[in-house]
C-alpha cells in the first residue's frame, strides 16, 4: 500500500489519546481498537486536523505510530497478528514485500516453502521461474509431468496418426 506522508502531518498527542481512548488493552500487550474497522479489519478513526474542514479517516496503529515515532513511507507489520493493535511495540516498518512474505496469504505461505509437494528442495538449479507469474516451479516434477504426458498422451497420439495414415494408403 503505497502510504500518503502528507495525511499525517499536523497529528499531535491530543490525536493519540482520541484513538487510545477508544482502545481495550488485553493481557497480551494488544491495545484493541474498538470503533470502526475497515473491510480488511483494520481498525479506522476519522481525525481533524487544524485549518482542516473534513475529517480524515486514518488507521489507527499508523495514527499511534506517527504521533509516537514518527512518519514512515514504509508498511507496519503487526507483529502480533492483530490487525485492530495499535501498541507500537507490536508494529514494525517493513517494505512491502517483506510485509507480504511474513503475512499469511498465498504468496507469503509458498514463498516460505523450501520443497516442492514432492520433497525437492528449492534450490538454485532445481527451481524454475515463470517470467509471467514469477511463480516457482521444481525441474524435477516438471520433468516427470512432461515425460507421463508424452506416454500417456502425445505417445498414442503419434501411434493413432500413423495407423490411421497407415489404413488411407
Amino acid at each position: 500500500m503505497k502510504v500518503k506522508l502528507s495525511n499525517y502531518e499536523g497529528l499531535t498527542e491530543a490525536h493519540q489519546e482520541k484513538v487510545l481512548a477508544r482502545c481495550k488493552i488485553e493481557p497480551n500487550g494488544c491495545w484493541v481498537w474498538q470503533g470502526g474497522v475497515t473491510s480488511r479489519g483494520y481498525g479506522n478513526v476519522s481525525i481533524r486536523v487544524e485549518g482542516e474542514k473534513r475529517a480524515r479517516t486514518l488507521p489507527v496503529h499508523r495514527v499511534v505510530w506517527t504521533v509516537t515515532r514518527g512518519p514512515t513511507p514504509l508498511e507496519l507489520d503487526h507483529l502480533c497478528r492483530n490487525r485492530r493493535c495499535c501498541n507500537p511495540a507490536h508494529l514494525e516498518a517493513v517494505t512491502s514485500a517483506e510485509n507480504t512474505r511474513r503475512g499469511e496469504s498465498f504468496a507469503g505461505v509458498n514463498g516460505r516453502k523450501t520443497h516442492c509437494k514432492a520433497g525437492h528442495e528449492f534450490t538454485e538449479e532445481n527451481t524454475w521461474r515463470s517470467p509471467t507469474t514469477g511463480r516457482r516451479k521444481c525441474r524435477i516434477c516438471q520433468k516427470a509431468r512432461r515425460a507421463k504426458r508424452y506416454r500417456e498422451i502425445e505417445q498414442p497420439r503419434a501411434k493413432a496418426a500413423k495407423a490411421k495414415k497407415k489404413e488411407t494408403t
